[in-house]
């Protein structure tokens, strides 16, 4: 078995008893063969949070590595050398073997070696000068990185010209220059140009881009955003955290399979998949041209180069069959603009906007009339790690059981402390600006997570003081998902009911049944009938769903849910989140996921079906207790069967919740999140 695919089990038992019998296997063979093998155990102890063990397992590799036909290895270990000597903020060290790694590359003809190198040492030179360079100082760094943008642009390197340009812009921020704004922009123009995922596929470059944004302990918008906000320039400030926000949704949904029953709109999809994966492996072969060195065949790196904007010409095109649809911000989101968003609100509306940042938190108000900046002083990492803690206890499955060597009592008592805090320096700073407001749009941060605000109260205050209680609230992925194409708001007349326990042993019938005591005429679907088939021929009103769903971001097609197999009562199929596509959007979902795991139908599975149409989307984020959930199905189907619309009914039955003696703790009600308009 190859080293890689051991390395996959997330066994170190296995890793290591491979490595010893692969060090064991070429101990006094080909000392090349035998540096590789260490190379690869240092990538381990890397991943793996131990930097002294690879440092020491990298310095083996090198003492073993040498010779003109094994320069490429030996670059590769300086790399790496140099990259965990500037982690540890040695960088006189680091600068040692970046300068040797720059040697050998020059000696190859290695251009992204060369050129990243060049960037290092740069970075290297720039930090043992300390906080405050001299100005001949900073502008020599900063003509530097220019010098490397320029080479880089030359031969097509855009990711070695992003990061130069950003590096000038941390030089020049250093300074409090002006120019840094421009070499921000002019990075993230780049960066968004490109089409080559680096998460998913990262090169020399993004490595070595990790590192520095690492030790600066920020984020590739961090920068821009911090300069903005400290500018009170809101225009551009939402423009680039929305830009940010849209490029993580694409960076999943373009990984994501779908399955759609518009035959036009299904091709004119896979037409764009098919394309970006094409421009993908044409960047992967002009990276592997500009890495070749002296291998390198010009005459077939100048075709590969004037090919390039022919591909990404294509692949506009097809973009251009999707623009009418939702999908579009999916899949290849444009530019969205504080304008295109507040024209969307209504008198009454509000959208908040979060941007974590190092030392400070911007919060953006915005209505049809007003834009107000505010700021939280709380510096981003206490915050996550707080806003990290409530998520993990408040969508604890043991809250609701009587679960061994589990203090719930504890549990809850933290969940109290917790709310109040991220009270106050999330929704107190605003609080002021949305009092009069009747309805409140929040786009989280995909950082936050499932963050439960309609749970956060004041230090003092009861449950039924809590954030829900003040304004109506609705959660958005992306602002950009108001101004989705979506099904007109009307009387709910018309539901199905759909329930499978996947594997979990949850009592769906009783969950879903109730909805039969308010609407006698609602449709079930449970068993062998709750197939995929039967849910995507369920056209109706109001869907509601209890299945078990499971998300995986870093493996879009693995997530989705279960449902029956049609076979047998016990049998399962597992339904992919790209198919949801195939069925009917109702104006109405209630999706409650059973699955004991957490913030399953988070950002992600709620954005697929807001994209689909559907006007509300109210779903659980954690499995929650019985009896909760059928006094919010008593309470929000009351309020439907009034005449009232879904929206309406939900608040009302999340404010009467908090009321409630029998579910007063956030973690029984708080379950329940709405989506969409």
């Amino acid at each position: 078995m190859h080293f890689e695919a051991v390395r996959g089990t997330g066994n170190i038992d296995s890793v290591q008893a491979f490595f010893d019998q692969w060090r064991t296997s070429y101990a006094g063979a080909d000392s090349g063969l035998n540096a590789a093998a260490y190379v690869a155990w240092g990538r381990f102890q890397e991943s793996i949070g131990h930097p002294e063990i690879a440092l020491r397992v990298y310095s083996r590799a090198l003492n073993l590595v040498g010779g003109r036909t094994q320069r490429g290895l030996q670059a590769e270990v300086l790399t790496s050398l140099g990259s965990l000597s500037y982690r540890a903020k040695r960088y006189d060290n680091a600068r040692l073997y970046y300068s040797e790694a720059l040697a050998l590359a020059k000696q190859e003809s290695n251009i992204i070696l060369e050129q990243s190198m060049n960037l290092m040492l740069v970075a290297c030179d720039w930090k043992i000068a300390g906080s405050k360079p001299t100005l001949q100082m900073s502008k020599e760094f900063e003509k530097k990185c220019s010098d490397v943008a320029v080479a880089c642009a030359q031969t097509a390197f855009l990711k070695g010209q992003a990061f130069a340009h950003f590096l000038r812009g941390l030089i020049a921020e250093r300074r409090s220059d002006s120019a840094a704004v421009d070499a921000f922009k002019e990075a993230l123009k780049l960066s968004t140009a490109n089409v080559m995922q680096s998460d998913e596929d990262p090169t020399l470059t993004d490595a070595l881009e990790r590192v520095v944004l690492d030790v600066e302990r920020i984020g590739l918008y961090d920068p821009i955003l911090r300069i903005l906000g400290s500018g009170r320039n809101a225009a551009e400030l939402f423009a680039y955290a929305e830009e940010r926000n849209l490029r993580d949704i694409e960076d999943f949904f373009s990984r994501l399979t779908f399955a759609l029953s518009d035959a036009n709109l299904g091709d004119a999809i896979g037409a764009i998949t098919l394309q970006r994966n094409a421009l993908h492996l044409l960047e992967a072969d002009i990276f592997d041209e500009l890495a070749g060195g002296r291998l390198r065949n010009l005459e077939r790196f100048e075709s590969l180069r004037e090919l390039l904007p022919h591909r990404m010409s294509e692949l506009e095109g097809s973009v251009g069959k999707i623009e009418g649809s939702n999908y579009r911000w999916l899949l290849f989101p444009k530019q969205l603009t504080l304008r295109m968003v507040r024209d969307t609100l209504a008198p009454g509306e509000g959208l908040l906007e979060y941007i974590p940042l190092e030392n400070q938190t911007f919060i953006l108000v915005i209505t049809r009339d007003t834009v107000i900046l505010r700021s939280s002083v709380m510096a981003r990492g206490p915050l996550l790690a707080s806003v990290r803690e409530y998520n993990a206890l408040i969508g604890d499955a043991r809250l609701n059981s009587d679960a061994p060597m589990f203090n719930a009592g504890a549990a809850v008592r933290r969940i109290g402390e917790l709310a109040p805090a991220l009270y106050s320096w999330l929704v107190e700073p605003i609080l002021s600006s949305v009092s009069g407001l009747s309805k409140l749009y929040i786009v989280p941060p995909a950082e936050f997570g499932y963050l439960a605000f309609h749970t956060l109260r004041s230090s003092g205050s009861p449950t039924g003081s809590s954030f829900v209680n003040k304004a109506d609230i609705c959660y958005l992925p992306t602002a950009a998902a108001l101004i989705f194409t979506r099904l007109p708001e009307e009387p709910v007349r018309d539901i199905v009911g759909f329930g499978h326990p996947g594997r979990t042993g949850w009592d769906v019938e009783y969950e879903v049944r109730d909805v039969r005591g308010f609407f006698d005429k609602a449709r079930m679907n449970f068993d062998t009938a709750a197939t995929l088939g039967n849910l995507s021929r369920s056209t109706c009103d109001l869907l509601h769903l209890a299945a078990s769903f499971t998300l995986h971001p870093d493996l879009p097609d693995s997530s989705g849910m279960l449902l029956s197999d049609g076979v047998t009562p016990d049998g399962t199929t597992f339904v992919p989140l790209g198919a949801f596509a195939r069925i009917p959007a109702p104006k109405t979902l209630v999706f409650s996921n059973i699955s004991p795991t957490a913030g399953g139908l988070w950002r992600y599975p709620a954005l697929t079906m807001l994209a689909a149409g559907s006007q509300t989307v109210i779903l659980t984020m954690w499995q929650g207790e019985r009896k909760a959930k059928k006094d919010f199905g008593a309470a929000f189907y009351s309020h439907l069967m009034e005449g009232n619309y879904a929206p309406l009914s939900y608040h009302e039955a999340m404010v009467a919740m908090t009321k409630n003696e029998d579910s007063p703790r956030s973690f029984q009600w708080g379950l329940y999140y709405k989506f969409g308009r």
